[in-house]
């Protein structure tokens, strides 16, 4: 137990309390925290301390993992048993790693190969997945489509160089407060080159939105016919 804290006996004596203890733990930052409240943490482990349920894990700022359990004893006290879990959490991590890289490759190959053109922001309004076909659509510069794009770049540039008919600050300015309330689009509209788009844009649960581009320009002309 003390070296879990990295602590020597005379650094815990007997009869320190638990909320001392617990205090010097995170005063030491040994505890990865889910938050920057640290006087929150403190008292939500104290009142775990005080009313301890089921076995929950800790997160150390070390990269460490501890299992803790803890019981009443027939006296009143708690007595508490931490098991390091460190290797089990990094092998849930790896697994969890692998699945995610699996799952990306897999969704990248099924955006190849629609003739749709898709872009993917997240809750951030950061680009996190795409196709070729939406670089082509769209006749994006390479450096502009990576992986953490802002989407405020991206229209930007795209109003800039006369897309969706141009405009000014205040166009930008609306088009940006529609995309940060993730809300939906439909719209058909003939790019300065002269090809037309039917761009449809759709709000994912969590946040963020999945557009889809495609070319229409046939079956305008033909309408127009």
């Amino acid at each position: 137990f003390l070296a879990f804290w990295g602590q020597r006996q005379e650094g815990m004596p007997i009869g320190i309390t638990f909320n001392e203890h617990i205090k010097k733990v995170v005063r030491s930052g040994l505890i990865a925290y889910t938050d920057d409240d640290p006087q929150a943490w403190v008292e939500a482990r104290l009142e775990r301390h005080s009313n301890p349920k089921a076995p929950f894990v800790l997160k150390l700022s070390d990269g460490r993992w501890l299992r803790v359990d803890e019981r009443h004893t027939n006296d009143g006290g708690t007595v508490g048993i931490y098991t390091d879990i460190s290797d089990i959490k990094h092998q849930e991590e790896q697994r969890r790693q692998q699945e995610l890289a699996e799952k990306s490759v897999l969704l990248q190959s099924s955006l190849d190969n629609l003739t749709q053109g898709v872009s993917v922001f997240d809750k951030d309004l950061k680009l996190v997945a795409w196709n070729e076909r939406f670089i082509e659509l769209l006749q994006l510069p390479e450096g502009m489509v990576q992986l953490g794009t802002h989407y405020e770049e991206y229209m930007a540039y795209n109003i800039r160089r006369g897309e969706y008919g141009g405009g000014d600050f205040e166009a930008f300015k609306t088009r940006m407060k529609r995309a940060k309330e993730f809300a939906p689009l439909a719209i058909e509209y003939t790019r300065p080159g002269g090809s037309s788009l039917e761009i449809r844009r759709n709000p994912m649960p969590g946040g963020g939105f999945v557009t889809t581009y495609t070319d229409v320009t046939e079956s305008r002309k033909a309408a127009e016919d």
